[in-house]
């Protein structure tokens, strides 16, 4: 290989250019994974983001078989040439999505989103094939530039929004293209081209920032988006009057022309939370509010509250305020709401005219930002009411994009925790979507309680369900329900018509069949759920019942925590992408090998490369996943995540090379086996540590989780840089280009196997999967 010249000057200038180019990568993929879970379902904005930052391992393997035995003279007009094209392809990127209809088409979409990284790519695996001796401080710099780039895309989000949150991208490759043109050698060479390429970048940025020449990022035409349902439906004459960004994704504020109608506040185009219209009169609060008390399965639980049973009420995800309404139009004393999207919050307060000030003018009722259960493992006090209706976004809230559709609010240990925190006579009062969930739930309930030494027979005794199709009641009360309350419920439940045969059941009543003619032919229906009534009997165990329905109603834990996972089996979607990620990296892996003149003995090499890539998503994703539970907020844990992570491995980077100075391979395999060894202690350590610091402050906890996970990055920071080292003391420098390739594209495999693994087996099985790829590469060089 031609030796580049390293003077101190020209070193930091490209240290400088990488930290900045990777920072706008990793912005690019957060931005990006918000936008397409606008456009996109949950499962298709993973299914698209994934494949595109595969671009950064395509971009490692083009620059195998352009630079692969030419000599450059000249490699900062590459680094700048390419930098510049990554800056105009994510502007581009942008500019299509909100001023072209196509775009919402997930194959070009994926396309045209892959471009931006396979530039990157580019440059970046250029760096490490031109500058091998300096292989520990370039990973550092691009590690460091990560660590950067994830807490600067939460602040851009905020900001910004999404829209001028990618130009905001384009800007960083276009500052990065001038730092690389700055540390050219020929400063005679013109390099007008990337620098006007820049130049526009940096044009559109503040042209948009002052005169907002484009539109909004579109909801995508899918019926499966609320968002699209209610702005396409001519009936509805709907219209978005507000709109604002924020980490925690877009949220919309969609306004009618009947002003009588309820507002509908939506996050990322989904999950719609009603805002009623209300004249903050309890007395006379109006039709539209009597309606709701009569029509709202949710309210038919406080009609038999007594005093005493109504002192204080904690609802989870009160969004719009429907929850509260019913909280206050029933006279309950105290009302405390936790919503983890403060937007939500922040437009409800705004729009106190609209509303009758819900969340401003009731002493009575106390807003508070935070995620539900971690609010309520921190806290000692007790509820005579916990309540949540319909709780869940159903849009990406990660970089990954797939790992966040699922919360913590559906589990046997949420369970166990809304038990605890219930006075005596208290109840959990839960709105599902429809039927099978609320059977879900109800499996999920006697699980918990059995483990709490409830049997389910005398468990059902807690619990009665009721509702219409598609917004089923469940109540689980701390004691059983008597004779006499049974009776009470089962008829208004008929009064009411809250009685869909396939959601109701209460304790103590029998059985019945209706007759219902048809068409001229006379039909049997049941009463009750056919499944709860024979659990009540006892006809049934709980684990017959799981395994003889069609989808999967098994009771989901905090490890494997997807309550809105139907299918039994992994999601055919995700099946296929995962075919199509091997199919990708049989290709990246060994197409190259068969190029003539590949240096031999590779084999070891490319399995290191091949095991970092994947071991190190394996272990990202099960952190960022089992940390949420403690921190709260997904934003707050992905910041804390990635800088702990990303940071603590852009100084191990920085440091690495002095472990083993002589020895590539022995610091390998010492690093490797010791990684293993930290992993496994973490997973068993972390929840002893955190569970007794719960009820800390978000600052403690936070500080607490880097103190964790830092010392676990800066190892973690060292076998890349090695193993680029290692391609170097074989004389294969011409590899290196293939195997950052190779450690991209398995990188996205990783994260993909990492979802089916957790969501087969539990996030503790990814980690641990993830730990034994490290400890692999040690036994692969013994």
């Amino acid at each position: 290989m031609e030796k580049q010249n390293n003077e101190p000057g020209t070193s930091f200038t490209l240290f400088l250019g990488v930290f900045l180019l990777s920072s706008a990568v990793l912005c690019l993929e957060i931005l990006a994974s918000r936008v397409s879970s606008i456009i996109f379902i949950h499962n298709y904005a993973f299914m698209v983001v994934s494949l595109a930052i595969l671009g950064l391992g395509c971009g490692g393997i083009y620059v195998f078989y352009r630079w692969r035995s030419k000599k450059i003279d000249e490699p900062y007009r590459e680094f700048s040439l390419f930098s510049s094209l990554f800056a105009i392809s994510a502007s581009l990127f942008i500019i299509l999505i909100t001023e072209t209809a196509f775009l919402t088409n997930r194959f070009v979409y994926f396309l045209i989103l892959s471009v931006p990284f396979f530039f990157a790519g580019v440059v970046l695996s250029l760096a490490f094939r031109l500058f091998t001796q300096e292989s520990f401080k370039l990973y550092a710099a691009d590690l460091i530039g990560a660590a950067f780039g994830s807490f600067l895309a939460i602040g851009i989000l905020n900001l910004l929004g999404g829209v001028n949150g990618i130009l905001f991208v384009g800007l960083l490759g276009s500052i990065a293209c001038f730092i690389f043109i700055k540390g050219r050698q020929k400063k005679t060479l013109s390099l007008r081209k990337p620098a006007l390429l820049s130049s526009l970048c940096l044009l559109l940025f503040f042209t948009n920032i002052f005169v907002s020449f484009l539109g909004e990022v579109p909801v995508g035409r899918d019926p499966r988006k609320d968002l699209y349902i209610r702005l396409n439906n001519p009936l509805y004459e709907a219209e978005i009057s507000e709109t604002k960004w924020s980490a925690f994704g877009r949220t919309d504020l969609v306004s009618y022309k009947d002003e009588q109608s309820a507002k509908v506040l939506f996050i990322d185009g989904a999950a719609g939370t009603s805002m009623y219209k209300f004249n903050g009169d309890l007395e006379n609060p109006g039709e539209l509010i009597e309606f709701l008390r009569v029509g709202f399965s949710g309210a038919f639980p406080f009609y038999f509250l007594k005093e005493g049973q109504k002192d204080d009420m904690l609802i989870i995800g009160p969004g719009g305020g429907k929850e509260v309404l019913i909280g206050l139009l029933a006279r309950v004393s105290n009302i405390t709401g936790v919503e983890v999207n403060k937007d939500f919050v922040d437009i409800v307060k705004k729009y106190r005219a609209y509303n009758g000030g819900i969340y401003t003018d009731f002493k009575n009722v106390n807003i508070v930002v935070n995620e539900g259960r971690s609010f309520l493992r921190g806290s000692d006090k007790k509820y005579d009411i916990i309540m949540f209706t319909l709780p869940v976004t159903k849009s990406s809230r990660s970089r990954e994009g797939y790992t966040l559709t699922e919360s913590y609010l559906f589990t046997v240990e949420s369970i166990k925790d809304y038990f605890g925190h219930l006075t005596k006579e208290g109840r959990l009062i839960v709105v599902l979507h429809h039927p099978h969930e609320m059977l879900r739930f109800a499996v999920t309930a006697l699980t918990a309680l059995k483990e709490m030494g409830i049997e389910n027979q005398d468990a059902m005794e807690h619990i009665y369900t009721l509702g219409t199709e598609m917004s089923p009641l469940l109540v689980l009360k701390r004691t059983p329900f008597t004779l006499a309350e049974a009776n009470a419920r089962h008829q208004a439940m008929h009064l009411l018509k809250l009685d869909a045969p396939k959601s109701s059941y209460i304790p103590h009543i029998e059985q019945q069949t209706i007759l219902h003619r048809h068409e001229g032919e006379l039909h049997e229906f049941s009463m009750f759920s056919e499944a709860m009534v024979a659990l009540s009997r006892g006809d049934i165990e709980l684990n017959d019942l799981i395994t003889t329905m069609s989808h999967d109603i098994s009771a989901p834990r905090d490890n494997k925590p997807f309550f809105f996972k139907h299918a039994i089996g992994l999601p055919s979607d995700l099946s296929s992408l995962l075919t199509f990620i091997v199919l990708i990296n049989i290709f990246v892996i060994f197409i190259p090998a068969l190029y003539k003149g590949t240096a031999r003995n590779m084999l070891k090499p490319l399995a290191i490369f091949m095991l970092l890539g994947a071991g190190f998503m394996l272990v990202e994703i099960s952190f960022f996943q089992k940390l949420t539970l403690y921190l709260g907020s997904p934003t707050i844990s992905l910041a804390i995540l990635l800088g702990s992570l990303l940071a603590g491995m852009g100084a191990g980077s920085y440091f690495g090379r002095r472990w083993c100075p002589n020895s590539n391979i022995n610091r390998l395999k010492i690093i490797s086996s010791l990684i293993f060894i930290t992993i496994i202690f973490l997973l068993f350590i972390h929840p002893l540590i955190l569970n007794k610091f719960l009820g800390a402050s978000i600052l403690i906890k936070g500080l607490l989780t880097c103190a964790l996970l830092t010392p676990l990055g800066f190892i973690l920071g060292i076998p890349f840089p090695t193993a680029i080292s290692l391609l170097k003391e074989m004389g294969a420098e011409a590899a290196i280009a293939w195997m950052y390739g190779v450690n991209g594209t398995m990188s996205v495999l990783g994260s993909v196997v990492a979802i089916c693994v957790s969501l087969t087996f539990g996030f503790s099985a990814a980690l641990i999967l993830g730990a034994l790829c490290y400890l692999a590469i040690a036994f692969i060089l013994i």
